[in-house]
């Protein structure tokens, strides 16, 4: 089993979380199928005592180069997304250091492309095993020390602005259902201040999901300059000023917090709406 981990540590590298937000479901899970689809034929293969010993390296020849076929396609997908998710931002100001971050990122994709693709063609040239198992290793290393911490950077980044948009859309939401139920007690159809409780505390959520979101894009729009950071591979950055070592909560900690708090106030404002249809007597 030790030759096979190798590949499959690759494989488990692609199953992060990350790719829900990079890749939707279907294409991610088509993609990891196929490759897990592989993994399980390897298995059958090296089990299968009616094959001799030199049909059963043909046939791990084969399934083992579908199987880095379908790793290094899959990450080619992730990194196509990826620049997609960066194209489908606001426009920055030209001299922002939004705009900075935007350009260098597409641009470190442009570098994870070509690497993906130059594998791919040296993989069409692999005769052996080992061959096969040096450029499984190479891409998991690659990956681990190269690609992965860029990737994050970038799902950080876009999903910051991702997150603004959703929280955009919330506050219109809360302004909307005020005024809906201004119209309604000035009608008479609802009493006054009926809501009032729940409207101030879906406020109170929006508000401090505004300031996680805000908290996690200054971590976020800093994080590239290098001054005064440090990295421990931990889920939460480190910052060293004035002699001080303190820690920071990760990004994607922060923006998952503040969705959190936006999904808590849509829940109110579904309670919100079933209350006031049944105050009207609409079912």
């Amino acid at each position: 089993m030790k030759k096979l981990s190798i590949v499959t540590l690759v494989i488990i590298a692609l199953t992060s979380g990350r790719m829900s937000f990079v890749m939707a479901a279907e294409e991610k899970n088509a993609g990891i199928n196929t490759v897990e689809q592989n993994v399980n034929d390897l298995l059958l293969i090296r089990d299968d005592d009616s094959l001799s010993d030199k049909e059963k390296a043909a046939k791990e020849i084969e399934v083992k180069t579908k199987i880095l076929e379908g790793v290094l396609s899959l990450s080619l997908d992730e990194v196509k997304n990826l620049n997609g998710k960066l194209k489908d931002l606001p426009e920055f100001p030209k001299d922002s250091q939004e705009k900075k971050m935007q350009e260098g990122f597409m641009k470190s994709l442009e570098v994870h492309a070509a690497y993906y693709n130059e594998e791919l063609n040296k993989l069409a040239l692999l005769q052996t095993l080992a061959e096969l198992r040096n450029m499984a290793e190479e891409v998991k290393k690659y990956r681990e020390t190269v690609y992965n911490s860029d990737v994050q950077k970038i799902v950080e980044f876009a999903l910051v602005f991702y997150s603004e948009n959703v929280l955009g859309v919330s506050n219109n939401r809360l302004d909307k259902i005020s005024g809906d139920i201004k119209k309604l007690s000035g009608m008479g159809y609802i009493r006054a201040g009926a809501f009032d409780s729940q409207m101030a505390k879906a406020k109170d959520l929006l508000e401090l999901a505004a300031k996680l979101q805000k908290q996690a894009k200054e971590i976020v729009l800093k994080v590239p300059d290098g001054k005064d950071m440090v990295s421990d591979n931990a889920p939460a950055e480190l910052i060293i000023k004035d002699g001080e070592v303190k820690k920071l909560p990760a990004p994607t900690n922060l923006m998952g917090d503040s969705l959190n708090k936006i999904k808590e106030a849509y829940g109110i404002f579904l309670q919100i709406s079933k209350d006031v249809r049944k105050a009207l007597g609409i079912k």
